[in-house]
């Protein structure tokens, strides 16, 4: 399975896994971790008061077998609010995740009364 996701929209959220990797994700930073061949991780709250409000992609692989792998990045409030910003893709361009799918992930921040639209040359 590979997941990518911006973790956190409010609070924040820790992470561990088998392959070394820890980290406490906070609003604006996503995360990418394939399990690939296997890994163990787990995720929580490490606040005692504040509470963490999050969402979760998940997305199966285009091939069996992959190398375990963890990505995580931070994207500026400029490059998401009021437009599409990509944020996950098979090659990695503009700063992307990785992905290992045919699948294109946008991410925006948008106030009440504003919309965005996908066209052809996203």
């Amino acid at each position: 399975m590979i997941r990518v996701r911006n973790d956190v929209l409010e609070g924040a959220l820790e992470h561990r896994d088998s392959m070394g990797n820890g980290s406490v994700i906070h609003p604006g930073e996503f995360q990418r971790m394939s399990a690939g061949t296997g890994v163990q991780h787990g995720e929580f709250n490490p606040s005692d008061t504040e509470p963490v409000h999050l969402y979760q992609i998940w997305l199966l692989p285009a091939e069996k077998g992959l190398t375990p792998s963890y990505e995580q990045k931070t994207f500026s409030e400029d490059e998401e609010r009021g437009h599409l910003r990509l944020v996950a893709l098979p090659d990695a361009q503009n700063g992307s995740l990785l992905i290992h799918q045919d699948a294109r992930i946008y991410f925006s921040t948008l106030d009440a009364d504003q919309e965005v639209r996908a066209c052809e040359s996203l």
